[in-house]
């Protein structure tokens, strides 16, 4: 059972074609320019993706800082959900106090 789809038996005149293969940069000198302008292409990519205020040097560093910010807010979230819960302990207890005056 050697059945082809027939999306893929092409006709006899395709499958002797040869592919043309690509070649892009055959003439990598005759495009280059000449002059002052050349230094532009002298800048390290390094040095492009440094001057982002967004980019990092590493991934990993950027990890490490995501994973201590994360764990920062957790911490501050319990904070502020401890100080919510004193608020509305201390406001009740004022109420109570008022009204029994």
């Amino acid at each position: 059972m050697d059945a082809v789809p027939t999306i893929f038996d092409f006709c006899t005149h395709i499958k002797s074609m040869k592919l043309k293969s690509r070649n892009l940069l055959k003439k990598n000198n005759s495009c280059s320019p000449a002059g002052p302008s050349n230094l532009k292409s002298n800048i390290s990519s390094q040095q492009v993706l440094l001057e982002h205020s967004y980019a990092f040097r590493n991934p990993m560093e950027a990890k490490k800082r995501i994973i201590k910010l994360e764990k920062e807010i957790a911490s501050l979230r319990r904070k502020m959900k401890t100080c919510l819960q004193k608020e509305r302990r201390a406001t009740r207890r004022w109420i109570k106090a008022t009204c029994l005056v």
